[in-house]
């Protein structure tokens, strides 16, 4: 089962192995210290509803969450059982905030996981990251390769796609979802999303080592492009993703997209010469807009989809039906 106990490694969690998995969870003891009208503690209700969507997810015997307790007395430091522990693990999970970004331990630790896997040549699995970013607030995309601070690792953190576990109120300021008893569906589903990754990956850990060549090539799952879309349409986008990867397609792209309209293009040109269906959800939000470019991400990928007219890709352009669009 899901160790209950993080503090007490229940097998060697090393990568490619069959048997027990290990996820390391990285985070800043700040950011577990009791807040709001409830004193909650945030990576406590984090951990209790990441350990129960893997559960749910995975089952019983595969994995177990750690995370370093000292910490929560404010001890910090990178020693010899924290390099263990990265050893044996074989997903990264970190919980991005201000606090995280700030703390020279918690680099040592983001940084240290990285190299080890680079090195291997493992980072990425089936298309996705080992280091799995979970952001508590909106994180700046230049602050954080600022905190990787890796030449050879900042490409792979900054083309990873996170699970965002707060939300954007009316006025674009970021609200944590505990604080808000509406969004507690909102806060379990992207626990889910995160569970499944970590599915993933560990299923085609082995699968990888087993299969090589055409084989594995012809089994590979039918890809769909999904659009990222405005800030409006964002949440019916990822329940269609959620039903895409649950029912085995490959969602796309995987990535989070260049902020330059030339490798803006070029990613999104890639993935849709991979996706036999584009899907397109149009709001009444334009959406932010490229550096560098006259319009805005949400036209710029139905266009280039449009423009594939000479291949098999399909696409599909859909809005609410109470919108009306000019």
């Amino acid at each position: 089962a899901i160790s209950p106990d993080l503090d007490t490694p229940q097998g060697h969690g090393h990568t490619g192995s069959m048997g027990l998995q290990q996820i390391f969870l990285s985070y800043c003891h700040r950011d577990d210290e009791p807040y709001g009208p409830q004193n909650r503690r945030w990576l406590e209700e984090f951990e209790k509803a990441l350990r129960e969507s893997i559960g749910q997810r995975i089952g019983p015997g595969r994995v177990e969450l750690w995370r370093d307790k000292r910490r929560l007395a404010g001890n910090e430091m990178f020693d010899d059982q924290i390099e263990l522990q990265l050893d044996r693990s074989a997903i990264f999970v970190s919980v991005l905030s201000q606090h995280y970004l700030s703390s020279a331990y918690c680099r040592k630790e983001f940084q240290a996981f990285g190299q080890s896997h680079l090195a291997k040549g493992d980072l990425r699995v089936d298309h996705l990251s080992r280091i799995v970013k979970v952001y508590r607030r909106a994180i700046d995309r230049t602050d954080l390769r600022r905190f990787v601070d890796l030449p050879e690792l900042i490409p792979e953190v900054d083309k990873n796609v996170g699970y965002e576990l707060f939300y954007m109120d009316d006025s674009g300021i970021d609200r944590d979802v505990l604080l808000d008893p509406d969004k507690a569906g909102l806060y379990w589903q992207r626990a889910d999303d995160i569970a499944h990754a970590i599915k993933r990956m560990l299923d085609a850990a082995p699968k990888a080592a087993q299969a090589a060549g055409p084989a594995a090539d012809a089994a590979a799952p039918t890809a769909v492009y999904l659009a990222r879309t405005a800030s409006d349409m964002k949440e019916r986008r990822e329940s269609l993703q959620r039903e895409l990867e649950d029912r085995g397609y490959r969602v796309l792209p995987e990535q989070e997209l260049p902020e330059d309209a030339e490798g803006y293009t070029a990613t999104v040109k890639a993935a849709l010469n991979e996706a036999s269906l584009s899907v397109h959800l149009i709001g009444a939000r334009y959406g932010s807009i490229p550096d560098g470019a006259d319009k805005s991400g949400v036209v710029l990928q139905a266009e280039l989809a449009l423009a594939q007219g000479n291949t098999a890709l399909r696409s599909l352009l859909w809005s609410p039906p109470e919108l009306t669009l000019d």
